[in-house]
């Protein structure tokens, strides 16, 4: 009876440590997942206010300022058009659809110092009631222009303070990020679309679930012009000590990142899911 008994509490015991692996595991997996997400969206959205800043700040005729704009849009400067300092605030009323099939509503205020083609020149983008998708989007983007560098591209610094995503269901993320931004391509023309940047850096921040992380860029980022999404670049996300990777692809402009886990398990990550 008591070798019996024991051999019971063995094969619990066996079962326990079992199912603790497996949870630890599933639940590592979960927080990688979220961050990865979380992190995609992030850049897909800050990314998607700076086109939109780039493309209102820019000498452009008034109906090709936003692309596709809707006729909702309204633009209020501070000082006359293109002039600097000044700020610009861009209201979106309560709901405007674009050609790419995504609304935006509140407003999105900038403050620049200078033409952004100059050394020097700071510009300072924070939002009013800001949805996109019925995502808020709270934080202060700021983008310094530092010159040019000794292989003779444009770099800027940009940083993401206090930044926030806010989805329909009530959870929040938030990210605090500071990277590099090298102008490749598009340099001699006015027009942001042909513009194409390598991005290098890293940033904390807490998931939609709670839970800190960390992240590295350790192949740039590359930023397309005619592009909504980073097309390309390794970014490595760390969870106290466990290491997980987010590529964001090969080149095309898709909204899919491949996120590989700490055990070598892979998951696709869609920019922007509708998991709410």
């Amino acid at each position: 009876m008591k070798l019996n008994n024991l051999i019971l509490l063995c094969c619990l015991g066996l079962f326990l440590i079992t199912a603790c692996e497996n949870s630890t595991t599933e639940t590592l997996s979960d927080t990688f997942t979220s961050s990865g997400e979380d992190i995609a969206n992030f850049d897909d959205l800050f990314a998607d206010i700076g086109e939109t800043v780039d493309l209102s700040m820019s000498n452009l005729e008034d109906d090709q300022a936003l692309e596709s704009r809707s006729s909702c849009v309204t633009k209020t400067w501070e000082n006359p058009p293109h002039t600097f300092p000044n700020t610009l605030t861009i209201d979106f009323g309560d709901g405007c659809e674009f050609h790419n099939g995504r609304t935006r509503s509140g407003k999105i205020i900038i403050t620049q110092s200078a033409p952004m083609n100059e050394a020097g020149a700071v510009r300072e983008v924070t939002t009013e009631n800001y949805f996109v998708d019925s995502v808020q989007v709270l934080g202060l983007k700021r983008k310094t222009n530092n010159g040019t560098n000794t292989a003779g591209f444009r770099s800027f610094t940009t940083e993401i303070i206090g930044g926030q995503l806010i989805y329909p269901n009530g959870l929040t993320a938030s990210l605090d990020a500071i990277r590099t931004m090298t102008q490749t391509e598009g340099g001699n023309t006015m027009h942001p679309l042909d513009d194409v940047h390598e991005i290098t850096g890293n940033a904390t921040g807490v998931n939609r679930n709670g839970d800190t992380f960390s992240t590295t860029v350790v192949d740039p980022l590359i930023k397309q012009g005619i592009c909504r999404f980073i097309v390309s670049g390794l970014l490595e996300i760390d969870r106290n000590g466990n290491t997980a990777t987010l590529d964001y692809g090969d080149g095309l402009c898709n909204r899919v990142g491949l996120l590989t886990l700490p055990d070598g398990t892979t998951r696709e990550v869609k920019i922007m899911r509708r998991f709410w």
